[in-house]
């Protein structure tokens, strides 16, 4: 599966993706400003919304004023999706309607995000799967039975898609996170599984990273005390330059399932290892025990696994005390 040029195949790290939604506060130029700084903090994609006010919500709502001023116009979408070509960030959007997602397939997204309050919006789903992009779609507030209706739609058979793990607070509870939900979810979809991460900080990421989640998104912002609804919980340049960071690293030291020979392991081993040495008043023919032997290091090829001292179990038989070999070793029978 690939977004854009990021191919997971070849990627051990998780996709970021950095939520600038409404954080704009309606403002181009903070928009491109806020994609200037997730790309140079280590983000894949950055994602807005796409909605016109009166097909979200209705007028009569208190929130309609809101989303009626930070909408962004057609021509605003397309300037950004220039700036983020320049930029070589991936330019990404949660369509709200049916002629969203038309919009934002001519203009070139590379993939299609769906809210959580849209999950269970199926003519939505189906529509941006006839678009033939990867899809990703958060499973805030649902349940595992809503889940997996969602995920035996006809629609969504054989379709390359992401479906994150997500609670919709903001931010919400350590306890509330259950991240071990991913391995669940994991196991019973053949779909990549990934997470909407609202908490604070990137402790809930990193472990949803090393549960198996291969796509990480996380609200940006400029700075915590501008304006606006999703600001102080969302993640300023530092901190998603350390979630970038840390997941590169987790991403390699994640390693294999097995537990390979490490080479640089090989030179420890002998040094760190004991060997059986005789002591001066040890002769020929004597049983081997703690008064004549110890094990101490360096390693020197007999371990201690194989000779136990005080067993009578062993009899040195050699002549050099000082140049032990395991052929001057007999194992006595018990």
């Amino acid at each position: 599966m690939k977004i854009a040029d990021f191919d997971f195949e070849l990627n051990f790290e998780p996709y970021l993706l950095a939520e600038i939604g409404l954080n704009h506060n309606g403002s181009l130029d903070l928009a491109k400003k806020m994609i200037d700084a997730a790309k140079e903090s280590g983000a894949h994609g950055v994602k807005f919304q796409s909605f016109f006010a009166k097909n979200l919500v209705l007028e009569t709502e208190p929130a309609f004023e809101i989303f009626n001023k930070l909408c962004l116009s057609i021509d605003e979408h397309k300037l950004l999706y220039d700036h983020c070509e320049q930029q070589q960030i991936h330019f990404l959007s949660t369509p709200f309607s049916l002629d969203w997602v038309t919009v934002l397939n001519e203009i070139g997204v590379p993939a299609f995000k769906v809210a959580s309050g849209d999950m269970d919006y199926y003519d939505l789903i189906e529509k941006i799967t006839e678009t033939k992009k990867p899809l990703i779609i958060s499973s805030g507030m649902a349940s595992e039975s809503e889940i997996e209706h969602l995920m035996k739609q006809g629609f969504l058979t054989n379709y390359e898609c992401i479906l994150l793990h997500c609670i919709s607070n903001y931010p919400p509870k350590l306890e509330d996170c259950h991240i071990r939900y991913i391995q669940t979810l994991d196991k019973k979809y053949k779909n990549m599984i990934g997470i909407s991460d609202h908490s604070a900080g990137i402790a809930v990421s990193l472990g949803a990273v090393a549960l198996g989640a291969r796509f990480i998104e996380k609200h940006f912002t400029l700075d915590k005390n501008l304006e606006g609804p999703d600001q102080k919980m969302s993640m300023d340049p530092k901190e998603f330059k350390e979630l970038a960071q840390a997941t590169k690293d987790l991403s390699k030291a994640l390693g294999s399932f097995q537990k390979p020979q490490i080479k640089d392991e090989i030179p420890m081993r002998k040094i760190a290892r004991r060997g059986l040495y005789l002591l001066d008043n040890i002769s020929k023919g004597s049983i081997l025990d703690n008064s004549n032997s110890k094990f101490v290091r360096p390693f020197n090829g007999i371990s201690s696994s194989q000779i136990r001292l005080n067993q009578k179990s062993h009899k040195w038989i050699g002549s050099d005390k000082k140049l032990l070999k395991s052929e001057d070793i007999i194992e006595l029978n018990s």
